[in-house]
């Protein structure tokens, strides 16, 4: 059964899902347990290294994946790193969504102003290597 393991902080929208369905052909979208989730959203943005926040989830990785699943991975800039390194080496495929944005700026009373960004996922792009 071919999955999609999910290193992501957020649920994946309607049009991700169908994406991923249609192009890799996905059965099964595996989240993260929630205790590894919590450390996924919730690196802490003052240390120097988080090797040690991120081991239990790569130890999650090797123990619970196999080369037929495939990974989205979005999140801290150096925490996606270290994962898709890893999966990587594993011989795993990992993605990130790419999306269109619509920004708008609305004027408001007192000098204030109301920031709009609608943001829309497009496809699935691989993780590629140099």
């Amino acid at each position: 059964m071919k999955r999609m393991i999910l290193l992501f902080s957020h649920r994946l929208t309607p049009k991700q899902i169908e994406d991923a369905k249609e192009r890799f052909g996905i059965k099964t979208f595996v989240y993260l347990p929630k205790h590894l989730q919590e450390v996924w959203s919730g690196l802490d943005p003052k240390e120097a290294s988080i090797k040690g926040q991120l081991k239990p989830i790569l130890d999650y990785i090797r123990a619970n994946t196999s080369e037929e699943d495939i990974f989205l991975v979005q999140g801290d800039f150096g925490a996606v790193f270290i994962a898709v390194s890893l999966i990587k080496s594993l011989g795993m495929k990992a993605y990130y969504s790419t999306t269109k944005r619509v920004y708008n700026t609305v004027h408001l009373d007192k000098g204030l102003l109301k920031n709009t960004h609608l943001f829309s996922h497009e496809i699935f792009r691989e993780y590629e290597d140099l």
